[in-house]
């Protein structure tokens, strides 16, 4: 049985998938195991969506936020 699942949500993504493909503006940018994604972020808008997932601990959520650069993984108009 597969199921597709779409979402902005990597650490959701990570839970539950063996294998995952990111995509932006409609094109594969990164695919893979989960394993493979996760250790590896080479594409700037992977790294990007990691960033602006939610985390319920308020240090880890801060250090995402000052950590992360605005123009990183923006889609072109």
């Amino acid at each position: 049985m597969s199921y597709l699942f779409i979402a902005h949500d990597l650490p959701v993504i990570r839970d539950f998938a063996n294998r995952v493909i990111v995509m932006k503006a409609g094109e594969i940018v990164e695919e893979g195991t989960v394993r493979q994604i996760f250790e590896a972020l080479e594409e700037s808008y992977a790294r990007a969506l990691l960033a602006a997932s939610l985390d319920p601990d308020p240090e880890i959520q801060a250090a995402r936020r000052a950590a992360r650069n605005p123009e990183e993984g923006l889609v072109p108009a």
